[in-house]
C-alpha cells in the first residue's frame, strides 16, 4: 500500500508539473529523480543510471531517427509534397475530416515513435483553412496513429506475446482484430464532435487525384518499401527516403541546411532522455516487478489481475512490449491454460493504458507539436479507451 502511495504521489507531481507548462523532458527528469530519492536507488545508481540511458544505442537510435523524420518532413513541407498530397486526398474523399482520421493511420503502418511526428503536419495541412481546435488534431493524429497496434504482425508486442505464449501472430491477431475494427469506430464520434459542422467537398477527379496522391507520397512509399517488404532498418530507411527526396527535389547542401536549421532537436533529444531515464528509474527501483505481488496480496480475483495489471504497467510505461514482457508471463498461467479471452482482455487492457499514458512518446509529442491542452486531449482519449476496455470486459464475461 505504501508503494502504491508512493507512486500515486509521483504522477500527481507530474500531472502539477505539466499543467504548469513545464516542458514533458524536464518533467520525467524530475520524477526520475523524485524516484530515486523516494525508493532510495541512492547517488551512485542513480548517475549509473542517467549513463547508460544517454549512451544506450537505442536511445541515440531513437533521436536519430526522429531527428531524420523531422528533417525529412520539413523537405517535404518545402516543396510542398505534403500539401499537394493532402490536397489529393482531399480530392479524392471529398472531406477534409475522413481525410485527417486515413492520414495518420497510413503513417501508422510505420512502427516507430516517429510516425506521429510524421502525421501530424499532415493533419495540420488538411485542416488548414478550416478551424479545427489543435486538441482535436492531437487526439485524431495520436488516435488513428494506433489503430494497427493489434493486427499488424511488424509491432514489437505482437511478436513478443507470440514468444511468450508460443503461437502464431495470426492465432493471437484472430483474437485482437475485432479490437482495430472498434478502435476505428469509436474514434469517428469523438473526432467528429469537434469539427466544425457543415465545411464538406465534393470528391472531384479520383483517378487524377488518386494517381497525384501516389506522386507525391513517393518518401513515404519509398519507407513502406524498404521497411516492409525489404526489411531495412528504419533508421537508414527514412535515412534513404530523406537522400532520395534530396536527390529528386535537385537540392543541394546550403539549401538543406537553409530548411533545417530552425529545428527543435534538443527538444526531442531531452524529451527522449527523460522518458526513457523515467522508464529505467522505474525498473532500477523494482516498482514494475513488484506491481503482481501487490495485486496477489491484496486477493484480486484472476480476471482483475488480467485487466488491470497490464493496464497499470501500461500507464506507467507508455510502451506496448513493457506490458507484454512483464504481464504476459503472469497472465498466461493465471488460469492453469492458456486462456486466449484472459490474453485478449490483458492485451486490450494494456493498450488503453499505454494510449492513456504520459510516457507515452507519440501521445507527448503529438501535444507539443500541436501545443493542444494536455488534459483536454487525455479524456478524450479516455472516454474513448475506457469504452473500449469495457466491450473487452463483456467479450470476456460472455466467452469465458
Amino acid at each position: 500500500m505504501a508503494m502504491l502511495v508512493k507512486l500515486i504521489g509521483i504522477f500527481a507531481l507530474m500531472v502539477v508539473m505539466l499543467q504548469k507548462k513545464v516542458k514533458l523532458g524536464y518533467v520525467m527528469l524530475i520524477a526520475a529523480l523524485v524516484i530515486s530519492i523516494i525508493f532510495n536507488i541512492g547517488i551512485k545508481n542513480t548517475i549509473k543510471v542517467a549513463f547508460y540511458t544517454i549512451i544506450d544505442k537505442d536511445t541515440i537510435k531513437l533521436i536519430i531517427l526522429l531527428v531524420l523524420i523531422m528533417n525529412l518532413e520539413k523537405v517535404m513541407s518545402n516543396r510542398r509534397l505534403m500539401s499537394k498530397m493532402v490536397i489529393s486526398l482531399k480530392n479524392v474523399v471529398g472531406d477534409y475530416k475522413i481525410a485527417s482520421l486515413i492520414l495518420p493511420a497510413i503513417i501508422g503502418f510505420l512502427p516507430s515513435a516517429g510516425g506521429a511526428v510524421f502525421s501530424a503536419p499532415m493533419i495540420e495541412e488538411v485542416c488548414s483553412g478550416i478551424i479545427v481546435e489543435n486538441d482535436n488534431k492531437s487526439f485524431i493524429n495520436f488516435w488513428y496513429r494506433h489503430v494497427w497496434e493489434y493486427v499488424f504482425p511488424v509491432y514489437s508486442a505482437l511478436i513478443l506475446a507470440s514468444a511468450i505464449l508460443d503461437v502464431t501472430i495470426e492465432k493471437l491477431v484472430s483474437f485482437f482484430y475485432p479490437y482495430t475494427i472498434l478502435n476505428i469506430i469509436i474514434g469517428i464520434p469523438i473526432a467528429y464532435h469537434y469539427f466544425p459542422k457543415g465545411v464538406k467537398d465534393r470528391p472531384r477527379d479520383i483517378c487524377k487525384n488518386l494517381v497525384k496522391f501516389i506522386s507525391n507520397s513517393y518518401p513515404i512509399t519509398l519507407i513502406l518499401v524498404l521497411f516492409f517488404i525489404l526489411k531495412i532498418d528504419i533508421v537508414i530507411t527514412v535515412l534513404i527516403a530523406l537522400f532520395s527526396l534530396l536527390a529528386v527535389e535537385k537540392i543541394d547542401i546550403l539549401e538543406f541546411w537553409d530548411i533545417i536549421k530552425k529545428d527543435n532537436s534538443l527538444t526531442i533529444i531531452v524529451t527522449v532522455i527523460g522518458i526513457i531515464y523515467f522508464k529505467n528509474m522505474f525498473v532500477e527501483s523494482a516498482v514494475i516487478e513488484k506491481m503482481p505481488f501487490i495485486f496477489y496480496s491484496m486477493g484480486i480475483d484472476d480476471v482483475y489481475v488480467a485487466l488491470f495489471l497490464p493496464l497499470v504497467i501500461g500507464i506507467l510505461t507508455g510502451m506496448m512490449s513493457a506490458v507484454v514482457g512483464i504481464t504476459f508471463p503472469i497472465v498466461m498461467n493465471l488460469s492453469g491454460n492458456l486462456d486466449f479471452n484472459l490474453i485478449t482482455l490483458a492485451y486490450v487492457s494494456g493498450a488503453a493504458g499505454m494510449m492513456m499514458s504520459p510516457m507515452h512518446l507519440c501521445f507527448t509529442l503529438t501535444i507539443e507539436y500541436f501545443k493542444a491542452d494536455f488534459n483536454k486531449v487525455l479524456i478524450r482519449v479516455a472516454i474513448g479507451q475506457t469504452f473500449i476496455i469495457a466491450c473487452a470486459v463483456f467479450d470476456y464475461l460472455i466467452f469465458a
